[in-house]
């Protein structure tokens, strides 16, 4: 990138379609109860506290700046946290495959073969690694800025039908009750968030904690209403029990009689979202290995 102003936005709204993922899809995920939402805001606080601690660690690890002087062990070390790294966003990158897969499967494409959904999501995801991530980042604040409308819209057309109650705590629950919320959330969005301060050092040769900031704000934010929308809607044991919820929640939206199939606006949500996550999970494979590579042709 020319200026750290450049591709600003770009970068937050990533950063806030790469945590919706295959979160929006699927959360919350069975087992969430009455202390789910509450898990969800402890899990952001921690998202928020481990991705500005590991900053600096980013910066120093995965910027472009490794001369050929590294001493042997320090080369096989680097080495190791590059393949752990590429492995790492690979495997996110097939969980939210399948998670796109199965719920277009299922949900949009339900009269087709599985196979219909897997070649059209292969050939966007191949489209989209062989292009510039100048062109990428451009698609990304499109997509982005398209998905927070029709998650704002659909959280408003169903607060006639919330139940608030379905979130209010009577009694304060003990760490052991809470901490299988906060491990959920822990695993999906949180830990794979931390792989944006990889992307970030890749493409703009630092972390950008501005825009991360920004980006995971809003990120969170989409995704809590995304999650309240089924909870305040079903309860959090109902929700949790279907396999797509937010689908089944925003699928009861209507306007008037001639509105009545309105949650096709949000099939891009899940689209967009699962596309963003993928896309970087294989940029920061493919140049992981790269990097990888290069510290094994200075030996």
């Amino acid at each position: 990138m020319k200026k750290e102003t450049v591709f600003s936005s770009h970068f937050s709204a990533l950063t806030a379609l790469f945590i919706l993922g295959n979160g929006v899809m699927v959360l919350p995920v069975k087992g969430a109860d009455e202390y789910s939402f509450l898990g969800y805001l402890i899990s952001i606080a921690i998202a928020f506290l481990l991705y500005f601690a590991v900053i600096p660690v980013a910066n120093r690890l995965f910027a472009d700046n490794k001369s050929g002087n590294l001493r042997a062990y320090k080369k096989i070390l680097l080495t190791i946290i590059y393949l752990f790294t590429a492995v790492l966003a690979v495997l996110y990158a097939a969980e939210t495959f399948l998670s796109f897969i199965s719920f277009a499967s299922t949900v949009l494409l339900k009269s087709y073969p599985k196979w219909v959904a897997v070649l059209i999501f292969l050939a966007v995801i191949a489209f989209f690694l062989l292009r510039r991530q100048e062109d990428f980042l451009k698609f990304t604040l499109l997509a982005f800025c398209f998905t927070a409308a029709v998650i704002v819209f659909f959280f408003i057309a169903s607060v006639k039908n919330l139940d608030f109650n379905n979130i209010v705590i009577l009694n304060i629950p003990n760490f052991k009750e809470l901490l299988p919320q906060i491990k959920t959330y822990a695993l999906n969005p949180v830990l794979p968030t931390l792989l944006m301060a990889v992307y970030g050092n890749i493409v703009f040769k630092k972390s950008r904690p501005k825009e991360t900031f920004w980006g995971l704000g809003l990120g969170f934010t989409l995704l809590a209403m995304c999650i309240l929308n089924s909870v305040l809607l079903f309860g959090a044991h109902f929700a949790a029990a279907l396999d797509y919820p937010y689908a089944s929640a925003v699928s009861t939206v209507t306007i008037g009689r001639l509105f009545t199939r309105l949650d096709g606006f949000s099939y891009f949500v899940y689209f967009a979202s699962a596309l963003a996550k993928i896309i970087v999970c294989l940029f920061i494979t493919r140049s992981m290995l790269k990097k990888a590579n290069k510290l094994k042709c200075k030996d």
